[in-house]
């Protein structure tokens, strides 16, 4: 025992090192667990919606239900980039709001749309003069004649988002519906930006331009575009502001707990998400909880079908 002792660790030595290394272990162990725990997840969010605080505050009420931290990111882009990032999987999830380009990625097999979950209301708003007589139009498409008809006679302005936004896209389709094509026009201004930006300028410029309802209230509450006047909102159809959530069907984005995660973001957003819509922006007139509206389905269909074509 006396060699034992004198030439390397005692039983006790023995027992102690044994007890450090498995505390050690232990320690590792659940650092490591919590490695795993925290996770970051990039989201696509058109303006609109992140501008809003919709799209962040669904999140952060879908991360307040898990044992779990989801960190989430956004990138924030019009519905069209959003799209071609799911496509080649560089972001797995996002809310867009054009059905004419979901249907095209759908059909490509690049992603999979899983639904409407809100919806609002596109409106024409300009100058309180309203020069081009847009308040008196029977229909949209009358109104964007009447708009095209002012300008060609310069006593009035279009901004454009020209980004290939939802919001774009349905501009697009309208000009194409009422066979108009502004572009090139000297009244026809394109900012490539987001919502906000574009409402200012047109503010800026006492021009007319196309947007949701949501935005143009938040900014209008805000005293940023004291200048526009909500001109439009009498279509029942083309004016309907649908968001949907959809997902990539990249290979990354579709296994394992990746996988598991989108799957039940999209649930909680189509399910108990619903009652955040209802209780914290419904009542506001800014944004509408999609539960239970069969017909949103059929009108994104509808819409999903309209296709771009120059006129005039």
């Amino acid at each position: 025992m006396a060699g034992l002792a004198t030439s390397g660790l005692s039983l006790r030595g023995l027992a102690f090192l044994a007890t450090l290394l498995a505390v050690a272990v232990l320690a590792v162990t659940y650092y490591a667990s919590q490695i795993s725990q925290h996770e970051v997840l990039v989201v696509g969010s058109p303006t609109t919606l992140y501008a809003s605080g919709l799209a962040q505050r669904l999140l952060e009420s879908f991360g307040a239900s898990l044992d779990y931290k989801v960190e989430f990111k956004y990138i924030v882009k019009g519905s069209g980039d959003l799209l071609r990032l799911l496509a080649d999987g560089s972001i797995c999830l996002a809310f867009t709001h054009s059905p004419l380009l979901e249907r095209r990625y759908v059909e490509e097999g690049k992603i999979n749309w899983h639904g409407v979950f809100a919806y609002n209301r596109f409106t024409i708003v300009g100058p309180r003069g309203d020069p081009a007589g847009v308040s008196k139009a029977s229909n949209v498409t009358e109104a964007f004649k009447r708009v095209f008809d002012a300008g060609e006679r310069g006593v009035a302005m279009f901004v454009s988002r020209g980004d290939l936004s939802g919001t774009h896209v349905r501009e697009l389709q309208i000009w194409s519906l009422a066979g108009l094509n502004p572009e090139g026009r000297r009244w026809y201004l394109r900012t490539s930006q987001g919502a906000p930006e574009t409402l200012i300028t047109a503010s800026n410029l006492k021009a007319y331009t196309f947007v949701d309802k949501g935005t143009f209230k938040e900014l209008k509450s805000q005293g940023k575009v004291g200048d526009l006047e909500i001109l439009f909102t009498q279509d029942t159809y083309l004016l309907v502001n649908v968001y949907s959530i959809v997902t990539s069907k990249h290979d990354r984005c579709r296994e394992g707990h990746l996988g598991e995660l989108l799957r039940s973001i999209v649930g909680y957003v189509l399910g108990e998400g619903q009652d955040v819509l209802e209780r914290e922006y419904a009542v506001e007139g800014t944004f509408y909880p999609a539960r239970g509206m069969v017909e949103l389905s059929k009108l994104w269909e509808q819409l999903s079908t309209i296709e771009i074509k120059r006129g005039g």
